[in-house]
């Protein structure tokens, strides 16, 4: 892990940080790597885009070859007896 020192911070901006901190239950450390965390993370993809991006990654994919038919040993309905 890298160490970062930040100087020069207004007055007013530490306040904020340590009111922060304190409604979060962290330390001033902690809550600053919380901030740039949430910042920089990568973005949220929804399940419908996911689907969307993976969709258009393989539409150029030649699937006419491949055999979608149903073993027929596979997937029998269970039969319960009583």
């Amino acid at each position: 892990m890298a160490t970062l020192t930040v100087r020069n911070l207004e007055a007013t901006m530490i306040e904020k940080l340590k009111a922060r901190a304190t409604q979060n239950g962290r330390s001033m450390e902690a809550e600053a790597r919380a901030i740039l965390a949430k910042e920089f993370a990568p973005p949220h993809e929804s399940g419908a885009a996911f689907v969307e991006r993976i969709r258009q990654r393989f539409t150029d994919v030649d699937t006419s070859d491949l055999n979608f038919d149903r073993d027929p040993d596979q997937g029998r309905p269970v039969r319960y007896e009583q």
